[in-house]
């Protein structure tokens, strides 16, 4: 099987049997492959809805594939961009704004911060192992002085 994906991240090849398979409309397409579609389909959709309705769509998809494919800029990154710009009603008057946002050093040490929250929270707390034979006695005053004479 070849991943059906135009713009495949692991170069339109072959899927590997033991890799992760998405169909969609019956096309085959590498997990990761079909993470960047939606994603990127989920950018455009967000932009002509909440930014600007009169988008030309063919220039949209330009930007945002230069930004994502040739800048290697995380989709999910560029979609959290557009998100938190919306709410602070950033403007972006054309899809060319798309770069101030994902080179923004605010922007990117949110996503950081957003990012390293989420693994904090993903990694369970080990609690600290303490033997079960374990007894404390406090040293002996003898022992102390000893210990503080070398000091």
């Amino acid at each position: 099987m070849k991943c059906r994906y135009s713009r495949c991240i692991f170069g339109g090849g072959d899927i590997e049997p033991g890799k992760e398979v998405e169909v969609s409309k019956g096309r085959y397409m590498h997990s990761e492959c079909a993470r960047y579609n939606a994603t990127i389909k989920e950018i455009v959709r967000l932009y002509s809805e909440s930014i600007d309705r009169t988008v030309v769509f063919s220039e949209l998809q330009n930007v945002i594939n230069k930004i994502v494919f040739d800048k290697k800029v995380d989709p999910d990154f560029l979609l959290f961009a557009i998100k938190k710009a919306i709410l602070n009603k950033t403007k972006i008057r054309a899809p060319y704004g798309l770069y101030y946002l994902v080179n923004d050093k605010d922007m990117i040490d949110t996503w950081k911060r957003k990012k390293v929250q989420k693994i904090i929270k993903s990694v369970p707390l080990a609690e600290p192992k303490v033997p079960q034979d374990f007894k404390y006695t406090p040293a002996s005053p003898k022992t102390l002085l000893t210990i503080t004479e070398g000091l």
